[in-house]
């Protein structure tokens, strides 16, 4: 029995790449947008797999808005990210909806 549990847990796929999806939403909705927040002190993300995963997936790369912050991970947790990723997000809603 530890043996066919342990054969189904390891089996798994340890990484499940689903950023394929978003090229195919950018290629059949014009208006389809993407922010991307990057930290540059992220030790859960290594950095340049952003750039990585948008040309390796089809993503359009003229509708992906990518910004940096002095932070890590949650780089909103550090109060002059936190402002500056507010102001870069208005900036983005702002540019979609016309305004």
């Amino acid at each position: 029995m530890p043996y066919v549990f342990l054969r189904l847990i390891f089996s798994l796929p340890l990484f499940i790449n689903r950023n394929w999806q978003l090229g195919i939403v950018q290629r059949g909705n014009r208006d389809f947008r993407i922010f991307i927040g990057n930290g540059y002190f992220d030790l859960a993300t290594p950095f340049f797999a952003t750039e990585n995963t948008i040309a390796d997936n089809g993503i359009i790369p003229d509708r992906v808005t990518m910004h940096y912050y002095p932070a890590g991970h949650m780089m909103y947790v550090q109060p002059e990210s936190l402002a500056q990723i507010s102001a870069d997000l208005r900036q983005f809603y702002q540019t979609g909806s016309g305004q």
